[in-house]
């Protein structure tokens, strides 16, 4: 069966030629089928048995508005035979917006990816920024949020997210410092500090949308901070090698002072620092090792040391006095202190939104 559109062409080139031409020959056959082709089955789309003419093609293209393919045949011929198009009729709509709703990344992805994968929300409120988490605030105008963040002075990664010893609940990092000594400044470790960030947010709710320097200059936070109503963790990687007497002496000196500011007495202070020394007796605690303490609601003192678990041990005015260490009012670290704050008010801040 000769193509329609080929009629169609054989037709115009007979107004062009003129009647002669069109009436010699194989033309004539041709025009005949042409003829014929006129007759298009469009009733038997509207469910009649007949064939309904269709409109004849003028004489001259003046006379047919639009194209003569288009105009010559209401409709066309492939659009009454096929209403809308063989494509659209198959496939209502179009086959991309109806086979996958919205679109095929977003569909199978809520949010993004990476956002998913962080829990209490599918925004960046999950992942505090501070001062110390400058790549996440970095990474977040371009829609991805890294695994880890590394400490500006020391070059030390952290994760974003830790599991720590004697908890199942991930937390989340507020910020990273470096420990210096002497007056050279000399590196001995960096640390972050990490919080079970729904509980936080709960035992925090009063300080949502307070900035991170008003947070340190507000006592009463500090006070709520070491009641230690949630877990928090402290992440420790040192960055020379020392001997683990010598860590254990540093605790030591730092912890001492605080423990009566923690309520503990002379005798549970003292068992309990003995515990700690007994835990940090290494030989050595290499570079790039790291020391991992962990404390709850119930002030159960879990913790590593270069990978090994130490047996965990109860004492809540241990714990309180540890993370006074770097968040009291008198820190280790005051620029590590600012940081971790800075994270705290970020973790806030979707409290504020509420």
């Amino acid at each position: 069966m000769t193509p329609r559109w080929l009629c169609g062409a054989v037709v115009m080139l007979g107004l062009v030629a003129g009647p002669a031409a069109a009436a010699a020959g194989p033309t004539a056959a041709v025009s005949r089928t042409a003829e014929s082709a006129e007759r298009v089955p469009v009733a038997r789309a509207a469910g009649r048995s007949e064939a309904t003419p269709a409109a004849p093609i003028s004489a001259t293209l003046a006379t047919v508005p639009g194209s003569a393919p288009l105009v010559a045949v209401p409709g066309s011929a492939a659009l009454a035979s096929v209403p809308v198009s063989a494509a659209l009729a198959a496939v209502p709509r179009s086959a991309p917006l109806v086979a996958v709703p919205v679109s095929a990344t977003l569909a199978a992805v809520p949010v993004s990816a990476t956002l998913a994968a962080v829990p209490v929300s599918a925004g960046l409120a999950a992942v505090p920024v501070s001062a110390g988490l400058a790549a996440v605030a970095r990474a977040a105008s371009q829609a991805v949020v890294p695994e880890t963040v590394r400490e500006p002075e020391s070059g030390v990664t952290f994760p974003l997210a830790l599991t720590p010893p004697g908890s199942a609940t991930p937390h989340w990092l507020m910020g990273t410092g470096i420990r210096q000594r002497t007056i050279f400044r000399v590196k001995i470790y960096a640390f972050g500090l990490y919080v079970d960030a729904d509980a936080a947010r709960a035992a925090l709710a009063d300080f949502a949308g307070v900035t991170a320097e008003a947070l340190g200059r507000d006592q009463r936070f500090t006070r709520r901070l070491l009641d230690l109503d949630f877990g928090m963790a402290l992440r420790l990687v040192m960055t020379r090698t020392v001997s683990g007497g010598d860590v254990a002496e540093a605790f030591d000196d730092a912890l001492r002072p605080r423990m009566p500011r923690a309520g503990a007495g002379a005798d549970d202070a003292a068992a309990a620092l003995a515990r700690l020394r007994g835990h940090l007796g290494v030989e050595e605690i290499r570079r790039d090792a790291e020391i991992v303490f962990s404390c709850g609601p119930a002030g159960r003192l879990a913790m590593t040391v270069d990978g090994a678990e130490r047996p965990p041990f109860e004492s809540r005015a241990l714990c309180s006095a540890l993370f006074d260490v770097y968040l009291g009012e008198d820190p280790i670290e005051r620029d590590g202190k600012r940081n971790i704050l800075a994270g705290f008010a970020g973790l806030l801040q979707s409290l504020a939104r509420r």
